[in-house]
């Protein structure tokens, strides 16, 4: 049987969403590690969110905080896009 190719999944989410809507993401997060792919975390901010980076950058950092699959961090949190992108794979 041919191997799957591991594949780089995204994960977008923004810094106002609902605790609960941040742990389905984690749910998917973390299947997504469990089946060997690297993740790519897109935090996407609005308007005048783009002006306050720092609350931006620490609702990314609590995101990366409700991982339980032990991970690391393939890519630190760095400014791309409209916001922030991270990439975690599997330990």
């Amino acid at each position: 049987m041919a191997q799957k190719a591991k594949e780089l999944k995204q994960v977008r989410i923004t810094p106002r969403a609902a605790e609960n809507d941040l742990k389905v993401k984690i749910k998917k997060l973390e299947e997504f590690l469990e089946e060997g792919h690297k993740v790519e975390i897109g935090l996407f901010l609005r308007g005048r969110e783009k002006g306050n980076k720092d609350w931006g950058l620490k609702k990314l950092n609590e995101f990366l905080g409700m991982i339980t699959v032990p991970y690391v961090l393939a890519l630190p949190p760095r400014q791309g896009g409209r916001g922030f992108i991270a990439q975690v794979a599997k330990k």
